[in-house]
């Protein structure tokens, strides 16, 4: 017997859970509703026990008492009469069920005896429910309940998910020979899921200043990259306890790992996890935490970077992975990774991908366009086939008046002659490979405009000097990635000159 209690969804968070708390499964809710969700982790092996009525009575069920499946009788058993309830299974049992296995609500003190099935390797029981002489009727919306006690009587074989069904009967022989129903109910009762949840969600960061990329454009060095989030689920282990970590996942020891763009940020707080910094200077492209005792605990929260002021930051993605430590928790899942935020360059930003020799046999010429209406300085990244890179101001350009190009301005033709030259008077070590077959002697040109916006950077210009006060084009992230140039944003036109210097051909 058990009387009706309304648990809060607070107990979620008291076992470490998230989201909307699993109950008892309900049969008179609608299909696979709210089904008791086990561990995916869970080794099944040859067969292992899952006790169904702890983890309904976990999931904070409306019951006072252990219960795996609830549902109305859907009819009413009067007074010294019996009807039949049979429940069908997926799977046989795998243990013997007692009269103590079901219960109910109401006010009528029934009592229980199991009239047919209900041993190991049945996949039925049939039990009659009584209401006794001189008492309450049992009502057709007072709840039964299926609450197997021992714990062992429910085995998975497989993460298959199953289902559960209830009938009622008016006689035993009804039951047996599944005639003459009088209500019948079933939904799925067992499934399977991941127990955690790893996720980044973009914090909006600054974005690196086009113009002078040792900073954000805010002019700090610092910028939150991502939100993280390290959680257990509304999941069971086999006991039929809440998932949790450390306990179940990711116990002390796991290790954190953040991959991308590392040089501008190797040092001490270069990196940080809810401002822990890393272990050490990040290296190698990578970044590394050891979790000390609840890596949940010390992840959820913001993923910072701090630039060291001199070494030119790069757009960059991110990747986050956590490495279970074996041993330290129930379930060992091996490493576990998300994206996790980037970097852009505000501004907008365009490429040469092909740019011929520097005096070389043709001559190869490039033009610059800022088809926005505001003003804005540019910078020129130049990228040899080693992948070895410098960057100047477009003024340092034989030729070049300024580092700004106005609204809706162009460069004159600018030779890549002028353009390498540029590169290795800000870097003499810059340099394309020496001649030969299996020489490296083309160059890559990436110009960065202070105006517009990236498409597919997913930056959108929003702000164009709209009250008057003369300050220069605003972005912000829209998060739309599209493919083509956007109207605003700067692009580089490359053009390639005969032999005979009487024709043009545009290479971009």
């Amino acid at each position: 017997m058990y009387k009706k209690i309304l648990l809060s969804s607070a107990i979620a968070a008291a076992l470490g859970t998230s989201g909307v708390a699993h109950a008892a499964v309900d049969l008179d809710q609608p299909n696979g509703q709210n089904p008791l969700v086990f561990a995916e982790e869970i080794a099944v092996g040859s067969g292992v026990d899952l006790n169904v009525t702890a983890a309904g009575t976990n999931g904070g069920g409306d019951s006072a008492t252990a219960a795996a499946v609830e549902v109305d009788f859907g009819f009413t058993i009067g007074q010294g009469t019996s009807k039949y309830v049979r429940l069908g299974f997926d799977q046989p049992l795998a243990a013997a069920l007692v009269p103590a296995d079901f219960g109910d609500d109401s006010a009528a003190a029934a009592t229980y005896s199991i009239s047919q099935g209900g041993q190991a390797g049945d996949s039925f029981v049939i039990v009659e429910v009584a209401a006794p002489t001189g008492g309450a009727d049992v009502l057709q919306d007072d709840r039964f309940a299926f609450q197997p006690q021992d714990g062992d009587e429910i085995e998975a074989t497989d993460q298959n998910t199953r289902s559960i069904s209830y009938d009622l009967y008016e006689t035993a022989v009804d039951a047996v020979n599944e005639t003459n129903l009088l209500v019948s109910k079933s939904g799925q009762w067992i499934t399977w899921g991941p127990g955690y949840d790893l996720t980044c969600t973009s914090a909006n960061p600054s974005q690196i200043d086009v113009v002078d990329p040792t900073q954000f454009v805010d002019g700090t060095n610092t910028t939150n990259v991502s939100n993280l989030n390290l959680s257990a689920l509304n999941v069971f282990t086999e006991g039929g306890t809440a998932v949790t970590i450390p306990a179940n996942y990711f116990g002390a020891g796991a290790e954190v790992v953040v991959e991308g763009s590392t040089e501008a940020f190797e040092t001490a707080a270069g990196f940080t996890l809810n401002t822990v910094a890393a272990d050490a200077a990040p290296a190698n492209g990578s970044a590394t935490w050891t979790a000390t005792a609840d890596p949940a605990a010390e992840l959820n929260g913001v993923f910072a970077v701090t630039a060291d002021g001199t070494n030119e930051m790069v757009q960059s993605n991110y990747t986050l992975s956590v490495t279970d430590t074996a041993g330290a928790a129930t379930y060992d899942v091996g490493t576990v990774s998300t994206a996790c935020g980037n970097l852009q360059f505000s501004g907008s930003t365009d490429r040469l991908d092909f740019a011929l020799t520097p005096n070389g046999a043709f001559q190869q010429l490039a033009r610059i366009t800022n088809p926005s209406g505001t003003a804005g300085d540019v910078t020129v990244t130049v990228i040899n086939d080693d992948g070895d890179q410098v960057s100047f101001d477009l003024g340092d350009i034989n030729g070049v008046a300024s580092n700004s190009l106005d609204a809706r301005a162009s460069t004159k033709l600018i030779n890549i002659d002028d353009i390498y030259a540029a590169a290795q008077a800000a870097d003499p070590a810059f340099a394309i490979a020496a001649t030969g077959p299996d020489s490296k002697n083309k160059l890559r040109v990436v110009v960065r405009g202070e105006f517009g916006g990236d498409a597919v950077e997913g930056y959108s210009a929003t702000d164009r000097d709209s009250d008057g006060s003369g300050t220069s084009v605003t972005t912000s992230f829209t998060g739309e990635r599209l493919v083509e140039r956007r109207e605003d944003g700067i692009y580089i036109q490359g053009l390639t000159v005969s032999r005979d210097n009487n024709a043009f051909f545009q290479t971009k």
